[in-house]
């Protein structure tokens, strides 16, 4: 492989790495989509968090006569650790940091439920 094709390889894929990853502010919302990454700078540290999967989204889609309140789950990784957010808790505590759970939403209405569509918007303080 020539370096000049080297080259090109390895600056796409840090453009590909570094467009998939955010850096957010502590008690700011902010919004991930699927296997996106943000990073939040702590007094000590830096938590990399990473929405990883939709687990379940029970609620009823826009539009629709509810007859109950549905639930959402979801996994997120903190630092490469994975961790369940829903049904009965929409935070969870990380060290001295509460992450809470703002929003789950779609890009459109007819995506409603699919993993890959979905956005989380998360705040952490």
């Amino acid at each position: 492989m020539s370096t000049f094709t080297y080259r090109i390889i390895v600056i796409s894929l840090l453009s590909v790495f570094f467009s998939c990853t955010k850096n957010e502010l502590l008690h700011e919302n902010f919004s991930l989509k699927l296997n996106q990454f943000a990073r939040i700078q702590l007094e000590t540290t830096e938590l990399k968090i990473k929405f990883s999967k939709l687990i379940s989204d029970s609620r009823f889609p826009p539009d629709a006569y509810c007859t109950g309140m549905g639930r959402t789950i979801i996994a997120i990784e903190l630092n490469d650790s994975t961790y369940v957010i829903g049904p009965d808790s929409s935070s969870i505590t990380y060290g001295s940091y509460n992450i809470k759970l703002q929003q789950v939403s779609y890009n459109t209405k007819r995506n409603f439920g699919k993993e890959r569509h979905c956005r989380i918007t998360l705040r952490v303080d």
